[in-house]
């Protein structure tokens, strides 16, 4: 029941990020796409979930900043009058045709999960409406479970729009590092109300840090050589959180990527959805199901007396599904105190609970290179 009430809450938070935020700017030429329901063949979803995972593909399809993507609210209104009182009954294209048009959009997006043997495809196929074809397409496999599902469209809308993954595909290959020193780093970006603004969906990961240090445009963090905790230099902790490195290595980095640090107010606006949170997954006691910390064990870190990789907590996401904002590694603020930086989130080492609290700060001598602080980085709307 715990589980059931969680997808819920986040994929409601997901879906208020494709709300309207503001007026859409005259210039912007992005094309405007009507993302349908998902189809499922051969496998049984439940309804609210399969529903929330249609809305959770719109909002990945519009985190990747080339699309303006219709808002599924508005969408489901007009399939209701339209079509049977049902809007999950609109899956062939021809119907997605003449919807889509009606809605005024450019571009319709149709997916289909289809599940072979023990294994489930999701395909994705984008829709030109004004030649009425299909501009392009991506097939991922993967696990059928509901975690598995999520990860399939994730990297399904990165294979789509050209876009490396941000976590699991920032591996080391040399494809992927050409994506990330193009200077995106392969960040994946997403929209907070709240802020705003756009964050990155996870804290700097070592290999995303290990992109801007090849580009040399950053320079390296401690090592594990320097202290065991340092993640830089140890081998499989590519999808850890880039420790060990002081304010201006933080700054450095956002910077190359196209993005800045934080401001505190933002980072709050997020962590606390607008001061309604006492923390970002809501108002439960801290634990190690929603966070990576030192839980008052004889070995910090839930355990392993080290960072996890990123998203390894989702039951602790923030409003906008924003991963990490509490433990793991503390994060670097733009936000000056003094002749400090503000910090924010708790960390892995550390059993304190009220650190993990949205509203925690403290002010960090910028040259420190502590095992327990990282950062993550953010953008403005486009």
């Amino acid at each position: 029941m715990a589980r059931r009430a969680f997808r819920i809450v986040f994929f409601a938070g997901l879906l208020a990020t494709m709300l309207p935020h503001g007026p859409t700017p005259a210039a912007d030429r992005r094309p405007i796409v009507a993302v349908f329901n998902i189809e499922a063949k051969r496998v049984r979803l439940d309804r609210s979930f399969r529903d929330g995972l249609s809305d959770y593909l719109a909002t990945k399809l519009a985190g990747t900043g080339r699309y303006q993507v219709v808002p599924r609210d508005q969408l489901k209104k007009r399939l209701v009058e339209q079509k049977s009182k049902s809007y999950r009954k609109c899956y062939d294209q021809s119907c997605q045709i003449e919807l889509g048009r009606e809605m005024a959009a450019e571009k319709t997006l149709a997916t289909q999960i289809i599940k072979l043997g023990r294994t489930c495809t999701v395909n994705i196929t984008l829709y030109d409406l004004k030649k009425a074809a299909a501009e392009s397409a991506s097939s991922i496999r993967g696990k059928c479970g509901e975690d598995g599902l999520l990860d399939s469209i994730d990297k399904a809308v990165q294979k789509l729009v050209g876009v490396a993954p941000a976590v699991e595909g920032a591996r080391g290959t040399d494809g992927e590092h050409e994506e990330a020193k193009s200077g995106k780093a392969g960040i994946d970006w997403v929209y907070s109300r709240p802020a705003g603004i756009e964050f990155a969906k996870t804290e700097t990961t070592v290999a995303q840090y290990r992109a801007c240090v090849e580009a040399g445009k950053c320079t390296e963090p401690n090592s594990k050589s320097e202290n065991k905790s340092c993640n830089w230099g140890h081998s499989g902790r590519d999808n850890h959180p880039i420790n060990c490195v002081d304010w201006n290595q933080a700054k450095a980095f956002c910077e190359w990527a196209g993005g800045r640090l934080p401001t505190e107010d933002e980072w709050y606006a997020e962590a606390s959805n607008g001061g309604e949170r006492a923390y970002p997954w809501g108002d439960q006691e801290v634990s190690c199901d929603y966070a990576i910390w030192g839980d008052g064990s004889r070995t910090d870190g839930c355990g392993k007396d080290s960072t996890w990789p990123v998203c390894s907590k989702t039951r602790g996401n923030s409003v906008s599904g924003l991963c990490d904002m509490s433990g793991n590694v503390w994060e670097w603020i733009s936000t000056p105190e003094g002749s400090a930086r503000v910090v924010r989130g708790g960390s892995w080492y550390g059993d304190y609970p009220g650190s993990l609290r949205a509203s925690d700060r403290y002010g960090g001598n910028p040259a420190d290179r502590g095992s327990n602080s990282g950062f993550r980085c953010v953008r403005s709307v486009e």
